[in-house]
């Protein structure tokens, strides 16, 4: 799996990867390492669920 090269189209892509992983590494750490990946995981989800998006898109240009 290679990264290189590869933008993603909104930041709440890279979100959905760092979760993804975890649950991947999630079965492979040790019991303390877990609950403390689970909390922060579940931390994320909850901030991810009560995300509201604007809908003025942020623009770098100004009228004068």
């Amino acid at each position: 799996m290679a990264i290189e090269r590869q933008y993603s189209k909104s930041p709440t892509d890279n979100l959905y990867n760092a979760l993804s992983l975890m649950q991947r590494w999630l079965p492979l750490l040790k019991e303390a390492d877990k609950w403390n990946v689970s909390h922060v995981k579940e931390m994320m989800i909850h901030w991810m669920r009560s995300f509201k998006s604007s809908a003025v898109m942020p623009t770098d240009v100004f009228e004068i």
